[in-house]
């Protein structure tokens, strides 16, 4: 039996030890340099989930056998719903910048819960019902708009998500938080993260949005994209260290964009466009990314 002054006094414990290794492990670092960017968030995950498997022991060993039961099979279901998500990525920094961030978001999750009492109460819960359709509306436009082959990764990893979210609630909900609350609080934060990950498909990146001039990211040389409408053809040029490399004409549709030669024939088609803070992203068909700023 867990008497309250002991309860508040292993909270307190568990809070100083783990939240100080938490702030070190977890704490984000300069990652914008692209020769070192894959190096340094590749640190960070194994970081973080050196921290987690920490907190995690601890946790095993100090909570109630029954949150131990809980805390156990609600952690199988969400290394398995990690990797499902972190696995449909088209790059190895893609895929490490996926696991740090729900590695970290985990950490944060049990600080969150496991380590507070009284439990923190929202003022305004969201209504779960209400998330659950916004989750569904969410989901169905985002399957709308990819190809064949994300398809299947998202659905994947919905489904793992499901039972992750599930198990996760009924594991809070022995410590002492409302399944409801939980269920719905959770639900919120994925409608949320499938929309900041498929940005370009859930905000209807359209060909407006490609026009411009835009300056090629890492990479020795500096290449430089052109994008315009000029009666009515969609005019694509390129240069290479300000020397002409290729003309043509462009097409974007449904998140696929082909670069097309004067003859007809097609000389670059990008499986996958994306835009995000004036970076404009282009995967090939090998999984190979190409990156540009845009120019003002």
């Amino acid at each position: 039996m867990y008497y309250p002054f002991f309860r508040l006094f292993l909270a307190i414990i568990l809070l100083f030890n783990i939240g100080a290794l938490s702030s070190q492990a977890v704490a984000s670092s300069n990652c914008s340099d692209n020769k070192n960017s894959l190096t340094c968030v590749k640190q960070q995950w194994q970081q973080a989930d050196a921290a987690l498997n920490q907190h995690y022991q601890q946790l095993m060993k100090k909570l109630p056998k029954a949150t131990q039961r809980a805390l156990r099979l609600s952690q199988r279901n969400w290394i398995r719903f990690r990797d499902a998500q972190c696995q449909r990525t088209t790059t190895k920094l893609a895929d490490m910048q996926c696991l740090r961030t729900l590695t970290a978001n985990r950490v944060k999750e049990w600080q969150n819960t496991y380590l507070q009492k009284p439990l923190p109460q929202a003022k305004t819960a969201p209504d779960y019902a209400s998330a659950d359709r916004q989750l569904n509306q969410t989901y169905r436009h985002i399957m709308g708009s990819l190809h064949k082959h994300d398809k299947k990764q998202l659905r994947t990893s919905q489904r793992l998500w499901l039972p992750f979210r599930d198990e996760n609630c009924l594991a809070q909900q022995s410590y002492g938080v409302s399944q409801q609350q939980c269920l719905a609080r959770m639900t919120v934060h994925r409608t949320q993260a499938l929309q900041h990950y498929y940005q370009g498909n859930f905000h209807g990146l359209t060909a407006q949005s490609l026009i411009g001039e835009w300056r090629g990211l890492g990479g020795e040389a500096v290449m430089r994209l052109q994008f315009g409408i000029s009666k009515g053809i969609h005019y694509y040029l390129s240069h290479l260290e300000n020397l002409p490399f290729e003309a043509g004409q462009w097409q974007f549709n449904r998140g696929q964009l082909n670069i097309i030669a004067s003859n007809g024939k097609l000389m670059h088609r990008y499986e996958k466009v994306a835009l995000e803070n004036g970076v404009l992203s282009l995967y090939e068909k090998d999984g190979a990314l190409l990156q540009y700023q845009k120019q003002p």
